[in-house]
């Protein structure tokens, strides 16, 4: 079997992440979207899922998250993936800071069969275009919405 390369850092973590937890993880290709097509698919109500996989303390700073968005950090993506297949019927957007962790975690739901995309620039690039933010803590500690 061939191993796929990563990029060391936070995916290696997961990949770690996933090995300990008696997981298989495999990296796979996802599909980017730039901040212009997020705003565009909310303006139209289409119904989406928006997961910010920031930590909370990002998720509330001064830079904000999406309204709406759901906080899944990153690095509980691999224990929290139980509730992320109750809406993976559902268009996911990923998003961080700058796109780094969010295509990261895209492409490990992909690899999981959930067609998640990823926002590129992350919020640096939505706030650069003056979209709007909130920066609401989240309900729980880790989503700002229930999944249903």
């Amino acid at each position: 079997m061939k191993i796929p390369r990563i990029r060391w850092g936070t995916g290696c973590l997961l990949l770690l992440s996933g090995i300990l937890h008696g997981q298989q993880v495999e990296i796979a290709k996802c599909t980017d979207l730039t901040p212009q097509q997020v705003k565009a698919k909310l303006d139209s109500a289409e119904q989406i899922v928006l997961m910010d996989v920031r930590t909370p303390e990002e998720y509330t700073s001064e830079v904000g998250h999406i309204p709406g968005a759901m906080l899944f950090p990153f690095r509980y993506l691999v224990q929290r993936f139980e509730e992320i297949e109750k809406i993976k019927d559902r268009e996911i957007i990923v998003y961080c800071l700058s796109g780094g962790r969010s295509q990261r975690a895209a492409e490990f739901l992909a690899s999981k069969g959930i067609a998640a995309k990823n926002m590129t620039g992350g919020m640096r690039e939505w706030n650069r275009l003056g979209y709007p933010v909130s920066r609401e803590n989240p309900e729980n500690g880790t989503s700002s919405k229930k999944i249903q």
